[in-house]
């Protein structure tokens, strides 16, 4: 079942773009909540509701299909609330790496997470040093402190699977996760159309489906 919905997500996600370029809204707005949900389903499919760490990821996937829903709509309250919505899920995947480091480790080392936090420090520098000469001012403010959340959320998966409490995947997916957001950021907070969602879309929805399914490799217990 777990191919199968990865194989809806992603051909939805292809479908989303396809009519986005033809201008048919409709049809955008359609296929992006079937990709959102079908993302919602694999976590459900790969045991979120087994565990606490499952259910913090699970939340997180909510809120993400909630924010798509919400960016469906060009209006700056949609936009906001979208946004805090990917903030929140962010906030969410950022808990259960760091609970979950925290529960393997015991006293957790900090000396892992710290590195963890170096480098999404360095992450969320450069994303802002490059976008910050075409942010509109309105937005210079909301953008920076998303960057931080980012940051953090990096920290804590990357931190994880340094420390050897994370499986590679679930850093992987945040990773892609983060990236995916540099796009949104520049076609909807820039002065400039890049047309980053063509590259951004597949890899917010491929971010989504490797941390939901990741799940499969958490134990149990």
């Amino acid at each position: 079942m777990i191919p199968f919905l990865w194989a809806l997500c992603l051909l939805s996600c292809a479908l989303c773009l396809f009519a986005d370029h033809k201008g048919r809204e409709g049809l955008k707005a359609v296929a992006k909540l079937v990709a959102a949900a079908s993302f919602v389903a694999v976590g459900l499919m790969a045991g979120a509701m087994e565990t606490d760490f499952g259910r913090l990821i699970f939340a997180g996937l909510v809120l993400s299909a909630l924010g798509d829903a919400l960016l469906l709509s060009a209006r700056r309250l949609f936009f906001l609330s979208g946004m805090t919505a990917f903030g929140l899920a962010h906030i969410l995947y950022g808990a259960a790496f760091l609970g979950a480091a925290i529960a393997v480790e015991g006293p957790f080392p900090w000396s892992v997470e710290l590195l963890g936090v170096l480098l999404a420090a360095l992450f969320g520098h450069g994303v802002m040093r490059r976008l910050w000469p075409n942010l509109l001012a309105p937005w210079r403010g909301p953008a920076t402190a998303y960057a931080v959340v980012i940051s953090l959320m990096l920290a804590a998966a990357l931190g994880g699977m340094m420390a050897y409490a994370l499986p590679i995947p679930f850093a992987v997916g945040a990773v892609l996760f983060a990236v995916s957001d540099i796009s949104v950021a520049r076609d909807r907070l820039t002065a400039t159309d890049s047309g980053s969602r063509i590259w951004g879309l597949p890899l917010y929805f491929l971010a989504q489906l490797v941390i939901a399914t990741s799940l499969l490799q958490m134990p149990v217990s």
